[in-house]
């Protein structure tokens, strides 16, 4: 074969290569702007109509879609024109109280909280590297539900951190257990995924008891514990405090899942293999635990038990994105956001004029796709 033939040969190749990941790169890009634009169109949707506090018939009201852009701008630039002195309208019209004051907060509480979930579950899923592993496979959620329900059977008397006594005993109660079932799993320094995933589900159940035992005994809280542990964005409707705080957590947390997308890839090959390609398996597992536990723990102690989120959204993005988690993670972030923030909005307006648990919404949803994982995962076992 002549030098010039061999030259046209890895020319060809390397032409061929730089195309297809130029496509991919291509796809990718589509994919996140896609994402995106949904997510901004269902915010924009969701401020249109709603829930109005005391104003309006009904206790609603709806805008049109100027109204809520002209409200959105009006606001995000006041900042801008107070740094530089200029006049700004100082009136609070009832617009401003509905969209900015209301219904934004428990918008992008909605968002925060899907997009907690559901990479949360995409990464429970990669280590676990099971199928059906969500956010809540190692009892997160029975231990914030022992939190709150002892905040709300113990009434005024527990009132220690005002408005966010509630918050801060589920995040505790999600804490102690996550660190009960470390310290089980801990067995000689290292931690196995599967002992970690039983002594998950056994403290979980203990912590379920628990609960159970509380709800028997709150007599005339029974209503308050059984609306928290189904869901509900409405806890945090007009609190723009709790929404910074959990996107001081939530953002960061999910921006190192991305940042570890390449080894969370390794994982899934199975922990010699990525152990054998110079990955620290325990240090990496032990981090991304961390931050989908504390991501998990930040979204129920604010908004209760939302069900379903972590398990529906990777599994429906993986299939159009496929297991690369340097696409799966963000996509999964936006999907997830789109979902509950769309879930809440029809649990809103299902039965007008009375409100359900957004977790209702999310059950319904995600119940049967269980199902479906089941069967399939067995089908491909057997």
């Amino acid at each position: 074969m002549s030098l010039s033939r061999k030259n046209r040969i890895k020319k060809s190749l390397s032409y061929d290569s730089l195309t297809h990941y130029q496509k991919k790169r291509f796809y990718w890009i589509l994919l996140i702007f896609i994402s995106s634009f949904g997510l901004i169109v269902c915010i924009l949707g969701a401020l249109m109509f709603g829930a109005a506090g005391p104003f309006g018939p009904a206790n609603t009201r709806i805008f049109t879609i100027i109204d809520v852009l002209q409200e959105l701008m009006r606001n995000l630039l006041k900042p801008i024109l107070d740094f530089f002195h200029l006049p700004v309208s100082e009136e609070v019209s009832l617009s401003k109280v509905i969209i900015w004051d209301i219904r934004l907060p428990r918008v992008l509480m909605g968002a925060l909280v899907g997009m907690a979930l559901a990479v949360a579950g995409t990464v429970m899923q990669a280590l676990f590297r099971n199928p059906m592993a969500d956010p809540y496979i190692i009892g997160l959620a029975s231990g914030a539900s022992v939190g709150a329900s002892i905040v709300i059977v113990a009434g005024s008397s527990l009132f220690l951190f005002a408005d966010y006594t509630l918050p801060i005993f589920a995040f505790g109660g999600a804490l102690i257990t996550i660190i009960l079932v470390y310290q089980i799993s801990n067995i000689q320094g290292t931690i196995s995924v599967d002992t970690l995933l039983l002594s998950g589900i056994t403290v979980g159940s203990f912590m379920t008891a628990i609960t159970s035992f509380l709800t028997y005994i709150s007599g005339e809280h029974l209503r308050p514990i059984v609306f928290w542990l189904m869901g509900g964005l409405s806890l945090v409707e007009g609190d723009w405090d709790s929404v910074i705080i959990a996107a001081l957590i939530i953002v960061p947390s999910c921006l190192i899942c991305l940042i570890l997308a390449r080894p969370l890839n390794l994982l899934l090959l199975g922990e010699e293999t990525a152990q054998f390609r110079g990955l620290d398996v325990q240090k990496i597992q032990r981090i991304l635990l961390i931050l989908a536990t504390l991501m998990t723990a930040v979204s129920v102690a604010f908004t209760g038990v939302i069900g379903f989120v972590g398990l529906i959204i990777p599994h429906l993005v993986r299939l159009i994105t496929g297991p690369d988690h340097r696409i799966l993670l963000p996509v999964s972030a936006l999907s997830g956001a789109t979902f509950l923030i769309l879930a809440d909005v029809l649990a809103k307006t299902i039965i007008y004029p009375t409100e359900l648990p957004v977790g209702i919404i999310t059950a319904f949803c995600g119940a049967p796709f269980f199902l479906y994982l089941l069967r399939k995962y067995k089908k491909t076992r057997y």
